[in-house]
């Protein structure tokens, strides 16, 4: 089977019922497909793909690898969101000449003493608007540094997550 979203999954389900599985990477099955895209065309390429000698699979993931990708995963929307409230954060400072370096650490480290200098073009409708900017800045830095700390865990105890993380997941 191709290897694409929920293949994991069944190829579990289908191991458990005495099947033996194999996944194939979509990028090995592609080249296979000969005309438009749909489930007939996709199987075919399945197929010839898999006839071939040298052809490499894709490993089955266990529950426990999943949930580290899935952490993985969850992980990279609020490192992609701190990437933007950062470069947000310095393009509207930039429109009143005030230059930040592009770290986190920097905005950080600068931003209260920015908002706080009573000698910038600021105006207090901006300071404020910076402050809930840097709030949520906070607020991500925060987020991610909970999941840093489960995959530290994990990647302490071996494969797989402990179940005694499951209750810090939803925070009210």
């Amino acid at each position: 089977m191709e290897a694409c979203g929920g293949a994991h999954y069944w190829a579990r389900r289908f191991m458990a019922m005495g099947h033996q599985v194999q996944m194939i990477a979509p990028k090995f099955v592609k080249p296979f497909v000969k005309s438009l895209k749909n489930d007939c065309n996709d199987a075919e390429a399945i197929v010839e793909a898999a006839s071939r000698p040298t052809m490499r699979y894709v490993a089955i993931n266990g529950i426990e690898q999943q949930d580290v990708q899935c952490m993985h995963r969850i992980r990279s929307l609020p490192m992609r969101d701190r990437i933007a409230q950062i470069n947000q954060i310095r393009g509207l400072l930039a429109e009143y000449g005030i230059v930040i370096a592009q770290s986190s650490l920097q905005i950080q480290r600068h931003l209260p003493e920015i908002v706080a200098d009573t000698t910038t073009e600021l105006t207090e409708l901006t300071k404020g608007t910076l402050c809930d900017m840097y709030g949520r800045l906070k607020q991500l830095d925060e987020q991610i540094a909970r999941y840093d700390n489960k995959i530290r865990q994990i990647r302490q105890r071996g494969v797989g997550p402990c179940m005694s993380l499951q209750p810090t997941l939803c925070r009210a």
